[in-house]
């Protein structure tokens, strides 16, 4: 809903003009596929675009312009996601039948019964759950946002899920999307060193590993991906890590998975989860099956309205 407030303020000089236009470039392209950004996503595509640079001012500047834009009525006031901030409450239904019909909607069988692999994907952010949300619950993959590197609770929490999987003879797979830079790879490897130090406590044997779905050199250079164009307030080259980056990679730039179009990121998760189905024939029969059961709590609602 775009509503433009009486006596609101206007976009007055040339370079925030420029910079709320590309930005209402960014929002109708991602509406038109379907997809709402948070506000660190537009800034870090605006960043990989040129318009902006990488530092807190940048930042902050960018919320306010969008804000004046919004209350001009040049920007939907739903366009631009928060994560953090918003209405709780209890769910409110009109009748019996629309509790039974919602709750049928919500429920589901375990997709990966009888497959060798069972994928969870871990991402370093929040702003790209939306994105990657939709493709998981389709294939019944859980998925956790790392906010960098991840809560060492979480992660005895999942090489606990991982060593009950592995009593059911499955190898879990931790598909790992996240920044290309300094504390982006690095997270990759602190990963996989505490998961394996946690089952090696648990069990004494590795029942998991770690695949880095992205971001990659290989991809970069594919999607001819533009660097990060990063400011004195957000230089990486400051971090304790930057020096092995740049030894590892042979390169000074970076880029922020916030960055890639949210389509493609999308075909990169559903294409590694798609590899993770190791039995195509059982995993056809398994959906069957679910489909039959849920045709029979279709028609337990039908009987019951």
């Amino acid at each position: 809903m775009k509503f433009a407030f009486p006596g609101a303020r206007k976009i007055r000089t040339r370079k925030v003009r420029a910079i709320v236009d590309a930005a209402i470039r960014v929002l109708e392209d991602y509406d038109a596929q379907g997809f709402s950004v948070t506000l660190r996503q537009l800034f870090y595509k605006l960043v990989s675009d040129g318009v902006l640079i990488n530092r807190i001012p940048d930042y902050r500047n960018l919320g306010r312009y969008i804000n004046t834009a919004k209350e001009s009525g040049e920007i939907d006031w739903a366009s631009v996601e928060d994560h953090t901030r918003f209405v709780r409450g209890r769910q409110r239904y009109r009748n019996t039948t629309e509790l039974l019909t919602n709750a049928a909607e919500d429920w589901h069988m375990d997709f990966w019964a009888g497959q060798s692999l069972r994928p969870e994907l871990w991402i370093e952010k929040d702003a790209v759950l939306s994105i990657v949300a939709p493709v998981c619950n389709e294939f019944d993959v859980p998925y956790y946002s790392l906010r960098g590197w991840g809560r060492p609770s979480d992660k005895m929490d999942a090489a606990l899920r991982f060593s009950r999987y592995a009593k059911a003879g499955q190898h879990s797979v931790i598909l790992h999307a996240g920044d290309h830079d300094p504390t982006g790879l690095s997270a990759t490897e602190n990963i996989e060193n505490e998961i394996a130090k946690y089952m090696r406590e648990l069990a004494g044997e590795q029942f998991a590993s770690v695949r880095r779905v992205a971001l990659n050199m290989e991809q970069i250079k594919k999607l001819a991906l533009a660097p990060n164009k990063i400011g004195e307030d957000g230089d990486k080259s400051q971090e304790s890590r930057w020096a092995g980056y740049v030894q590892r990679t042979g390169t000074r730039d970076t880029w922020e998975l916030d960055a890639l179009d949210p389509s493609v990121l999308q075909r990169i998760i559903r294409d590694e989860i798609e590899r993770c189905i190791t039995d195509k024939r059982a995993w056809n029969k398994r959906q069957k099956f679910i489909r039959s059961e849920a045709a029979k709590l279709q028609d337990l609602i039908v009987s019951a309205a």
